[in-house]
């Protein structure tokens, strides 16, 4: 009987899975040998169009914003947090990840073609590296060559692949597959030690690229333990072969995840995860619950990470708050992945792990152990890259199912059709998909529309829109105060949309009730951060808008009595002063503004315009002129020389000056209509 299963399952020798005609057969056999090369050249295919995106988002902190990438400081790199050098951000440790933006930067400087050439790349890499170990572990180049290319056209990869900062993601899977390639023995679980040692370097490295890297050995046992019992069947009553699932070289590993947790103690002071302290609510309102709630969401997102894999056709760069509600106990998604979970796991016990198809399964469960916030609360709650290096369970699981005597049967031999038609969609969805990522404005609306209940992605939404079009913004920030009324973010850009739209006395009236206005519990510390003094500022703008100018150097004036150096405010001070007819005051408060590093052609035009006002035409001259030299294509520039050229009488300078200020005006057409006047009147 056993004899006779083994058959069954592994099918007629000479014959690859999914297939029972001969043509395709020979074809198959034929083609095999290009099948590395297939793989690589469709994994670099489907992200070809990332080449020319741009740096965005989270990748100008991690990036631009780290000095240590520019220096090259491979010390400083090892010695410090992620998102060095912001000291709130202290609780990532990933240097082998911040290092490679280093070689990047070393080699093309801050131009993005290089940094998505590499993720391409890796992505590449990592495809292959699964395609070869496939072939280990099921002895077979056709389903191993299904499982490849299903990790290398699956939709879910593209956040990983095509933002720059899913790096971490494809470092840590390249470095934990070489790791699983280096531990295989050819003739005994134990490995020679200098192979041991090699593995548990490469095990580090992907430690070091990304924490969820922990998650490595967990799904290697699944592995093992589904080709531990591969060729058994369900009636063989032998032991289990633990000796086959737990090896040696699994200490090596632990040792490398000791290593880890020291360099973290000693590099930032602490091994542990994110806390309430570092998570904005809005990006995990799981940090803030009890942990009975945070179980629940767990069993909860382990179902959507699958239906993402099985139907990645929704997809979105956001799930924050409150796009995923967290789990209660009438929550149907919650009771549906519970059942599939326990279903899956009697199985497994019951097969005792010979179902590759299981194993596939519980080793995508183990992968996504750290991000379903099971163990702990972590920075995000729910995003597709995080399922990179767990979508390899996943596709071994699909190809095992296509691959099982019963299906096969079924299909009569369409299985390589289906398989076929399944990764052309994958393909195409990729493709399509990767032009979301194009740049900060193209994701932020994209988010918005894929994710319509979170706050935070109609928040960022309508940031894109409040300086070019703030009454298109409005509606973004309201629906995201609709659905987190105490988002900071999203009262200061509705302000602000009111701000640029004019209503000054609409956005005073927001601000002065987001200010009085008793902030979330959950937000209580971060609202007194990061929250009061830019709104404090805005309010300034706003009685200024509203020429309150009093108000607004009195509200100035408080601000820079808390913070000295805040640029803002001794900006707002100087044009508060300026409105009042201080003359001498806002000149040395213009001074001041651009003494502190602040200097701007706006601030050498509103400097300008107080001495011209105050009949110095030559230092205003010299203002204006600094200004065009510092941005040419500024049109307010080119109206205020126009005026002080009409009051020294040169007509052909202030016609000159008219010229290119309709060169470059893209405001009012009124405007624009008046200047051409005045041409027609000089001519």
């Amino acid at each position: 009987m056993g004899k006779t299963a083994k058959t069954a399952r592994s099918g007629a020798k000479g014959v690859p899975p999914l297939v029972t005609t001969e043509p395709v057969v020979a074809y198959l056999t034929r083609l095999s040998p290009w099948y590395p090369w297939i793989v690589a050249a469709l994994a670099l295919l489907t992200y070809f169009n990332t080449l020319h995106h741009q740096l965005m988002w989270d990748d100008v902190a991690a990036i631009k914003g780290n000095p240590l990438v520019a220096r090259f400081d491979v010390r400083g790199i090892f010695s410090t947090a992620y998102w060095y050098p912001n000291p709130k951000l202290a609780d990532l440790y990933r240097p082998v990840t911040v290092l490679s933006f280093a070689i990047n930067h070393a080699i093309g400087g801050f131009e993005p073609f290089g940094y998505h050439a590499t993720n391409i790349l890796l992505h590449g890499l990592n495809c292959l590296l699964v395609f070869f170990l496939m072939c280990r572990i099921t002895t077979q180049r056709h389903p191993a060559f299904a499982v490849a290319l299903i990790f290398a056209l699956h939709p879910v990869h593209t956040e990983a692949v095509a933002w720059v900062s899913g790096r971490g993601e494809l470092l840590a899977c390249f470095f934990m597959l070489l790791a699983w390639r280096l531990s295989f023995s050819h003739d005994s679980p134990r490995l020679p030690r200098r192979q041991a040692a090699a593995a548990a370097v490469a095990y580090l490295l992907a430690l070091l690229s990304k924490e969820s890297a922990m998650v490595f050995l967990p799904v290697l046992w699944c592995f093992r333990a589904g080709k531990a019992r591969a060729a058994a069947s369900l009636e063989d009553a032998s032991p289990f072969p633990w000796r086959r699932v737990f090896r040696p070289v699994d200490f090596a590993f632990l040792g490398s995840i000791g290593v880890l947790l020291a360099l973290r103690i000693a590099m930032l002071g602490t091994a542990g995860p994110k806390t309430a302290d570092t998570v904005p609510f809005v990006e995990n309102p799981l940090a803030f619950l009890p942990a009975a709630t945070r179980i629940l969401t767990a069993v909860k997102l382990l179902g959507l990470y699958f239906w993402k894999m099985v139907w990645p056709f929704h997809l979105s760069s956001d799930y924050s708050f409150n796009e995923i509600p967290v789990a209660r106990g009438a929550d149907p998604i919650f009771w549906i992945s519970l059942a599939l979970l326990i279903l899956c796991l009697v199985l497994a016990i019951r097969s005792r792990f010979s179902s590759r198809i299981l194993a596939g399964i519980l080793a995508c469960c183990a992968g996504l152990a750290m991000v379903i916030q099971l163990l702990f609360p972590t920075g995000t709650l729910f995003a597709e890259r995080l399922a990179y290096f767990p979508l390899l369970g996943y596709a071994v699981a699909v190809v095992a199912a296509l691959d099982h005597p019963r299906v096969r049967l079924l299909l009569t031999g369409r299985g390589v059709i289906l398989l076929a038609t399944l990764l052309s969609a994958f393909l195409a969805r990729s493709f399509s998909r990767n032009w979301d990522w194009k740049d900060s404005d193209t994701v932020f609306l994209a988010m918005a529309r894929n994710a319509p209940r979170s706050a935070k992605a109609q928040t960022l939404a309508g940031t894109v829109l409040v300086d070019r079009n703030p009454a298109a913004a409005r509606p973004y920030f309201e629906k995201s105060l609709a659905i987190y009324p105490h988002y900071p973010q999203a009262m200061l850009g509705l302000a602000q949309a009111e701000i640029n739209s004019g209503n000054f006395l609409r956005a005073e009236q927001i601000l002065t009730e987001a200010l009085q206005q008793a902030p979330d519990p959950n937000e209580a510390v971060r609202w007194k951060e990061e929250f009061e003094v830019p709104a404090m500022q805005a309010l300034a703008t706003a009685y200024r808008g509203g020429r309150k100018f009093d108000r607004s150097l009195s509200l100035s004036e408080r601000i820079l009595e808390g913070t000295p150096g805040d640029t803002f405010a001794m900006t707002e001070r100087a044009m508060a002063l300026d409105g009042l007819k201080r003359n001498s005051e806002a000149i040395a408060a213009y001074r001041r503004v651009i003494a502190a590093g602040a200097d701007s052609a706006e601030i050498r035009n509103r400097l300008g315009g107080v001495y011209f006002r105050d009949q110095d035409i030559q230092a205003a001259l010299q203002q204006f002129l600094l200004a065009r030299e510092m941005l040419p294509s500024y049109a307010l520039t080119y109206f205020n020389l126009a005026d002080l050229y009409r009051q020294l009488g040169d007509k052909q300078r202030e016609r000159e000056a008219y010229i290119e200020f309709l060169r470059y005006w893209n405001g009012n057409p009124r405007v624009a209509a008046t200047i051409r006047g005045r041409l027609e009147a000089l001519q």
